[in-house]
């Protein structure tokens, strides 16, 4: 993954543990982690399950909020079973869980966002996830120095 700032940080640092989450409360065997996929194995049907999942903040522009899709790897999208997005600045179920080809359709001619309003009618399951900004300890000093400096997800953009 080559996407950089906090939410890349994040989504190379903790998709593992959001994956691992997600084995557990549907019940998979973990295949393999590489973030941001993580592949399982369904005990019941055998058949393998792959998810990708990313961390994304929302923010309000005119009064309409926005899903930021900047760190999400939309040009490979697709390779994956189910796509996880983590909205860390969204107060409670801030993670949901789609199917990829409607994550797919949601980001498809949207080049860095899309409508909060066409996410809610594709999520398959939703969770919640405590996120603070400030704990530092998986951030590179590179992304720790721009977040200092404010220049990470501006929640006013143009």
């Amino acid at each position: 993954m080559d996407k950089q700032g906090y939410q890349g940080e994040m989504s190379k640092n903790w998709s593992n543990a959001i994956g691992m989450y997600m084995a557990l409360d549907w019940g998979l065997k973990c295949e393999s982690l590489n973030p941001p996929y993580a592949e399982f194995i369904s005990p019941k049907t055998k058949g393998k399950v792959k998810f990708e999942i990313y961390f994304t903040n929302f923010y309000i522009k005119e009064n309409v909020p926005y899903v930021n899709t900047d760190c999400i790897e939309t040009e490979s999208l697709g390779n994956s079973d189910y796509a996880v997005l983590c909205i860390w600045n969204k107060p409670n179920n801030n993670c949901v869980v789609l199917k990829t080809e409607d994550a797919c359709i949601l980001m498809k001619n949207n080049k860095d966002r899309f409508l909060m309003s066409e996410l809610i009618p594709v999520i398959k399951r939703k969770f919640e996830i405590s996120v603070n900004k400030l704990d530092y300890a998986d951030l590179s000093d590179e992304a720790i120095s721009k977040l200092q400096k404010g220049k990470i997800d501006n929640e006013t953009r143009d």
